[in-house]
């Protein structure tokens, strides 16, 4: 049963820190974004996605590049 809880647990610490966290940052900012805050530092720029494995990362250059599309359009409604 000691062998059960730690891989467990192990296996638990490996998926907060690989899927539950990434996620809940992008959560965080997305929700930023939605409400205007468009300087939202995701992490991935420079990133080169053809290069990148995960689907979380992909997942948040996408939502840098919504960002990135976001902002400039609200800049160019400015100059208007």
């Amino acid at each position: 049963i000691g062998a059960f809880v730690l891989a467990f647990l192990a296996f638990w610490l490996f998926a907060k820190k690989v899927i539950v966290d990434p996620v809940e940052r992008l959560t965080r900012a997305a929700h930023d974004i939605s409400v205007g805050k468009l300087d939202v530092d995701i992490g991935v720029r420079g990133l080169d996605e053809s290069k990148v494995k995960d689907e979380i990362t992909k997942l948040a250059m996408a939502i840098e590049r919504l960002r990135t599309s976001i902002k400039i359009a609200m800049e160019r409604l400015k100059k208007k």
